[in-house]
């Protein structure tokens, strides 16, 4: 028998062919547009095909789908830059908040049941909550190939992606013994645990030749696993730079972000935090100015220290509140003043099933707002500055003419909650309206529109998710 699914009804709207020239014009926009201009009111945005052709009305033709949006706010899809796509976990326990012995995916049985039964409502919550863009830094390869395949083919409805596939790490390092507590599927499928450099590059071009955006290490020995020797970090950097792809780095603390900064990683796919903002190296540098010179990304991943409504202990609130202060958000802010791109991720990791990532996503915008960032800055990092992650091309994030049309359209304003970009009514991904929660009228029906209506199943999605810290 079928799981039954949090994906409770599909109402897919098809009809006529649309227009050869412009194919979706949307007037009377106030338009937020992905970097850090003022809003701009009364935009009319035309579409040609997956591309923004103006954001003027200029270019527009009679043959054109017109969506009236105004009263609402058009802004890029967001991009979410750290999902692990095809990791999913039952419950979460274990030692270091990690959830051993319960993750969900660990035999090739697992992980079809999985593609069959839950994939399909996973990549479309990502959709619902208004994303557009995801980076899958670390997944079973090679499914995670295989889905992000399917995705682009149009096979299956979901954001585009970009991924990493196995992870580079030490014999007894994370995820192998953390995620996969030692399970042999999950250590082959998802990393390459390794202390010897050969064997590191040779897992390496493998990798790459399973057809990943780019290669992510890890660096890190702060639940007691072991780090990854410096003759594999640097191994893993040389080999991916010499096969054409990029590298990321997990690491946290100041001294591990050094060793992988100056071993020639491309980005961090989480942000350092040093004690009250303090981030000098143990030479003197200031990190922050490190990454700004080698124009190295970081992507945020801080929703762990929310303080929101799963925390229910008073003491946690404190706990985490005075983190944000004293710690995330000084050390945020300097890496923000000395230019270094910020990009928005949360770490989903698909705790619960089902496992919904707007509350995720919400965790996240609230710590950036209480680590002293604007609202608009914050719809910076989640559009604009994706395109300056390692493995995404320079055309995603902004609404200007040239740029994929990967766009939502909200009821609400995102400058006053910004909440409101988690709860799209229309969802535009290259082009094509993918979700639409308007009310059906005959003039939209006969404009020819490929939309789509999802109800989610209400009471699953109002349950706490569970985090863990890393």
């Amino acid at each position: 028998m079928r799981r039954k699914t949090s994906l409770l009804a599909c109402l897919i709207l098809l009809a006529t062919p649309l227009a050869t020239s412009a194919d979706l014009v949307i007037r009377n926009a106030r338009l937020i547009d992905g970097t850090s201009a003022a809003p701009v009111e009364g935009a009319t945005i035309v579409v040609t095909g997956d591309r923004i052709v103006s954001v003027d009305g200029s270019g527009a033709s009679a043959g054109a789908m017109v969506i009236d949006a105004e009263g609402k706010t058009v802004m890029p899809g967001l991009a979410e830059l750290h999902v692990h796509s095809t990791v999913e976990f039952w419950t979460q326990g274990g030692s270091g908040g990690y959830p051993s012995p319960d993750v969900a995916i660990t035999s090739d049985a697992d992980m079809a049941e999985f593609r069959a039964e839950r994939l399909a409502d996973r990549l479309l919550s990502f959709l619902d909550a208004g994303v557009t863009t995801i980076m899958d830094p670390g997944g079973f390869m090679p499914f995670v190939v295989e889905i992000r395949d399917q995705v682009a083919a149009g096979e299956l409805l979901g954001p585009r992606m970009y991924v990493s596939g196995r992870l580079f790490t030490a014999p007894r390092g994370h995820p192998a013994v953390t995620v996969c507590n030692g399970n042999e599927w999950c250590i082959e499928h998802l990393t390459c645990n390794t202390d010897d450099p050969e064997t590191a590059r040779q897992c390496a071009r493998d990798i790459v030749a399973g057809g990943v955006d780019g290669l992510k290490l890890v660096y890190d020995g702060g639940f007691g696993e072991e780090r990854m020797n410096q003759e594999v970090l640097q191994a893993v950097v040389d080999e991916g730079h010499k096969l054409g792809v990029p590298v990321v780095a997990h690491a946290f603390s100041v001294a591990d972000v050094v060793a992988v900064v100056k071993a020639g990683v491309d980005g961090l796919v989480h942000a350092a935090t040093g004690r009250g903002g303090r981030l000098l190296t143990a030479s003197g540098e200031h990190l922050p100015e490190l990454l700004s010179q080698r124009n190295i990304s970081m992507t945020t991943t801080v929703r762990f220290a929310d303080p929101g409504p799963k925390s229910t202990a008073q003491l946690d609130v404190a706990r985490r509140s005075r983190n944000i202060q004293r710690n995330i958000g000084p050390s945020l802010q300097a890496f923000a003043a000395a230019g270094t791109p910020l990009l928005f991720g949360t770490d989903f990791e698909g705790i619960g099933t089902p496992a919904d990532p707007r509350p995720l996503i919400e965790a996240e915008m609230r710590v950036l707002l209480a680590s002293g960032f604007s609202r608009m800055e914050v719809i910076e990092m989640m559009t604009g500055q994706a395109a300056k992650h390692p493995f995404t091309p320079d055309d995603v994030g902004t609404a200007a003419p040239g740029k994929l049309a990967d766009l939502i359209i909200l009821d609400g304003d995102p400058l006053a909650d910004l909440t409101a970009a988690t709860r799209p009514t229309v969802v535009i991904k290259g082009g094509e309206v993918v979700i639409d929660k308007r009310q059906p009228t005959d003039e939209y029906l006969g404009r020819g529109a490929v939309g789509l209506i999802m109800l989610l199943d209400e009471d699953a999605l109002a349950k706490p998710t569970p985090t863990h810290e890393g």
